[in-house]
């Protein structure tokens, strides 16, 4: 289908543009309405009991900023649904690995988020959902697949959902777990987790948290293809200065500039292009 209007559903305020940034610029090109809608964020009030480690994705306020210039530099409105962040709900985490692999997805959540995507496609025939697979197995990203997964399938909604890689899909280890982006690996490509050694050490760790998750039973079940967005050199520097934007994230994945040379790497692996899977009934 040739959609109308597309709507990214982004764990949190980052994702769906250092994932799908391209993809938003390029059809806003086309004149295609692109919402960047975010499902989980920090609480909007302070809470001084937050660890120090969570600090700096906390503030509400700068994030929710940050988000709007990124999606105004790429032409897409932005929209917040409002579930808290599993971070900064009791019982809080002790460190973010902890919110990676075993913990269970919030069924609560799952049912909510799986309610307004159903409800999304119901009213609108000529709307495509971009989700995210939870590549990383990160909490709040496999909650929002899962809930993508369920809606899918409930309305056979195989054509109307596509499904991105993670941030962390960046991060080979990663990707070479989940069931559906093994199929396709990068035998003899660049690997972008080896541009510095705190991304490559971060790369180890991560996957030694993620290995113990469990997956979403349509990931196995079902034949899912690879149908990447062909990219532009302009819309990859739209979606690099985009992500720039998140200068309270950015700094975690090492600063803009090694996260555009990891960027640039991932969308060569895929023939300068971002990656998205379809699932087939």
């Amino acid at each position: 289908m040739t959609p109308k209007r597309v709507v990214v559903l982004s764990p949190h305020f980052d994702d769906g543009v250092f994932s799908v940034g391209g993809m938003i610029a390029l059809l806003r090109q086309r004149d295609i309405a692109v919402t960047n809608t975010t499902i989980y964020t920090p609480p909007q009030q302070w809470k001084k009991n937050i660890p120090r480690c969570f600090r700096p994705y906390a503030d509400f306020a700068q994030r929710q900023k940050e988000d709007e210039r990124a999606c105004l530099r790429l032409g897409a409105t932005c929209e917040i649904l409002g579930l808290i962040e599993t971070a900064f709900r009791p019982p809080m985490a002790w460190h973010p690995l902890t919110l990676f692999g075993s913990r269970d997805v919030n069924e609560e959540d799952r049912a909510y988020i799986a309610n307004y995507v159903t409800t999304l496609l119901s009213k609108d025939p000529d709307l495509m959902i971009v989700a995210p697979l939870a590549v990383g197995g990160h909490i709040d990203h496999r909650t929002v697949a899962w809930g993508c997964l369920d809606a899918m399938v409930t309305l056979s909604a195989f054509k109307r959902i596509r499904f991105f890689e993670d941030p962390y899909s960046c991060l080979l280890p990663l990707r070479n777990l989940h069931p559906v982006t093994r199929q396709n690996t990068w035998m003899h490509a660049q690997k972008p987790h080896w541009l510095s050694l705190r991304s490559a050490i971060t790369a180890v760790a991560l996957k030694a948290w993620a290995r113990n998750q469990t997956y979403h039973p349509e990931l196995n079940r079902r034949q899912w293809e690879l149908t990447s967005f062909s990219l532009t050199p302009e819309a990859e520097a739209k979606k690099i200065g985009a992500m720039a934007e998140y200068s309270s994230q950015v700094a975690a994945f090492g600063g803009i500039e090694t996260l555009a040379k990891a960027v640039k790497i991932f969308h060569t692996n895929f023939g300068f292009a971002e990656p998205l899977w379809e699932c087939h009934p």
